[in-house]
């Protein structure tokens, strides 16, 4: 299922105590905690159990919507066996008015085929849509919703800061937990905080353009998918080499 809403939740993760290295020292998160959900749109497919009219009625609203949408395009190639399908399926129902097993076996595997489509449809819809309710509408289709919590994305913990070239410090986070990136600022204690890397490994981020001697806190801050960004970690003081 593909994400729509681009709302997200954090959970804390705490500096491990008693942790200490060259000097360091930890200091408070600034950020509230923030609590939030996401809404999952997906096609339903609920015609599929629903009556030979039912199935008909979808893919005849389908076949009208999807062409020369310019969501669409180009079409999948399935797109182009969706009408022959239908009316195959549309003939095999009429047929059924005279009875028959024949008629009943024919239908069933008419209709077997046709969903066999639309289900092929419906992924490709949903593909291109990315979880936009309006593009699958515009296909046709009727949409659900449901509210979900996302994946945690995690407050990342400097784990350590060791000395770089003159001006850098190299700062160690340990794990990327679920984040796609981290970023880096720092500040003269008591001064405004300035914006320093990014970085799309833990281990090791080397922040540059420090004044050597200078002392300077730093904090980490996360970002995931869907627009998911963490709160600050607390952070951590060292002097640049």
């Amino acid at each position: 299922m593909a994400i729509f809403t681009t709302v997200f939740f954090e959970k804390y993760l705490g500096l491990s105590a008693g942790f200490c290295k060259k000097g360091l020292t930890k200091g408070r998160r600034s950020n509230p905690r923030r609590n939030f959900k996401i809404m999952i749109y997906t096609i339903s497919k609920g015609f599929i159990q629903g009556t030979d009219q039912e199935v008909n009625d979808q893919a005849t609203k389908a076949n009208t919507k999807m062409a020369n949408n310019p969501h669409f395009t180009p079409l999948d190639p399935i797109f182009a066996t969706l009408a022959p399908a239908n009316a195959l399926f549309k003939q095999t129902m009429d047929a059924m008015d005279n009875g028959g097993k024949q008629a009943t076996a024919e239908r069933d595997q008419a209709r077997a085929a046709l969903i066999v489509i639309l289900r092929a449809l419906i992924s490709y819809v949903e593909k291109v849509a990315q979880g936009d309710p309006i593009i699958m509408l515009s296909a046709g289709f009727d949409i659900i919703s449901s509210e979900h919590s996302p994946a945690t994305l995690t407050v990342p913990v400097i784990q350590g800061i060791d000395f770089g070239n003159k001006g850098a410090v190299i700062i160690h986070a340990g794990s990327m937990g679920n984040a796609l990136l981290l970023k880096v600022r720092y500040r003269i204690p008591g001064g405004p905080w300035i914006d320093g890397v990014t970085s799309s490994q833990a281990r090791n981020i080397v922040q540059d353009g420090l004044t050597s001697g200078q002392t300077y806190e730093f904090a980490l801050q996360a970002f995931g998918t869907n627009n998911q960004v963490s709160d600050w970690s607390d952070y951590v003081s060292h002097m640049a080499p």
